[in-house]
């Protein structure tokens, strides 16, 4: 659970806007108040997320190219999709695929850059929970 002994930031200390950091520097989330340290961003917001299931994933990935890897009929339809997912999703593996999950909130911009930068997680490993000993 939340320990209530960590102060938790409310979501209207936060804003979601361009970053100025760069030409490509895309979204970020920026403090609109002082945030003490050691202290929590929208807590209770945390849980409030979506995913993107293995097997969901393969009918995009599957719908999204004909035979030849090129761009099927169906992209007009799920080229918006993929680009939601790939840009702002969070990857990661269960039971040994890819998976995505994404925050419900201006959450989804902490700790996470467009494109497969971000600087949480890791999904640049050889091993899964499927193939380690």
């Amino acid at each position: 659970g939340i320990d209530p002994e960590v102060v938790n930031v409310p979501m209207s200390h936060l804003e979601a806007r361009e970053s100025t950091v760069g030409e490509y520097a895309g979204r970020g989330l920026f403090a609109t108040h002082d945030i003490p340290q050691d202290t929590s961003l929208v807590m209770n917001m945390g849980v409030k997320s979506f995913h993107i299931l293995p097997f969901t994933l393969s009918i995009i990935e599957d719908h999204l190219y004909d035979d030849d890897g090129n761009l099927s009929i169906a992209k007009d339809e799920l080229s918006s999709v993929a680009t939601f997912i790939n840009g702002y999703g969070y990857v990661a593996t269960l039971l040994g695929k890819k998976h995505f999950s994404i925050a419900s909130s201006i959450m989804t911009f902490c700790n996470h850059g467009c494109n497969g930068t971000y600087n949480i997680g890791d999904d640049d490993y050889e091993f899964t929970e499927m193939n380690v000993d």
